[in-house]
């Protein structure tokens, strides 16, 4: 297992913290009686955030970094959500309450809140379990999946190497040997 602050790992858990915020502030939405928002609007809060959250991916995240970035999603797709109805409801010619703070009571800022905690607490410990595998992994050496090479079936010998004399070490230098190596047919 690679690093999971790393590569597709770390987009991979940016990615995922998104979804779950788009997912949490999706539900509340439409639980709270609003019309579902357009999913555009949902995919381009969710790829942006993703995006975020990938760079803050890089190390192991704590409940209280994703408690934080977790209720700036919440805001950030509740006034997302809010801002296509008006836009829509202007299309349709609807007056009254329509806006991005029209849904936006205390009640439906506790229930975001609390959703949000619960959520940071369930991805915390999802981030224990990755980093703990990424951990335990790193000290048990798996096998390659990809096959040795093939032992030699014949031991090759041992080449005696002779060392030079004393004398010849001077004889070395004054006089380099020319020619073929010794043994050599020419």
């Amino acid at each position: 297992m690679g690093n999971p602050g790393a590569g597709l790992l770390r987009a991979g858990r940016g990615v995922t913290l998104a979804v779950c915020c788009g997912a949490l502030a999706l539900l509340g939405h439409v639980s709270g009686g609003a019309p579902a928002p357009p999913l555009s609007a949902f995919l381009t809060v969710t790829a942006l955030l993703g995006a975020a959250f990938a760079v803050l991916a890089g190390r192991r995240r704590q409940f209280r970094h994703i408690l934080a970035v977790a209720l700036g999603a919440q805001v950030a797709f509740h006034l997302a959500f809010q801002l296509t109805a008006a836009h829509s409801a202007d299309h349709l010619g609807v007056t009254g309450a329509v806006g991005p703070l029209a849904f936006w009571d205390p009640l439906t800022a506790a229930g975001h809140a609390a959703a949000a905690v619960v959520m940071s607490a369930l991805v915390a410990r999802g981030e224990d379990v990755v980093w703990a595998l990424y951990h335990l992994l790193g000290l048990v050496r798996l096998p390659s999946p990809v096959a040795p090479e093939a032992w030699p079936l014949v031991r090759p010998l041992p080449v005696r190497v002779e060392e030079p004399r004393p004398e010849e070490w001077l004889w070395a230098r004054v006089h380099p040997r020319r020619g073929p190596p010794g043994g050599c047919a020419g």
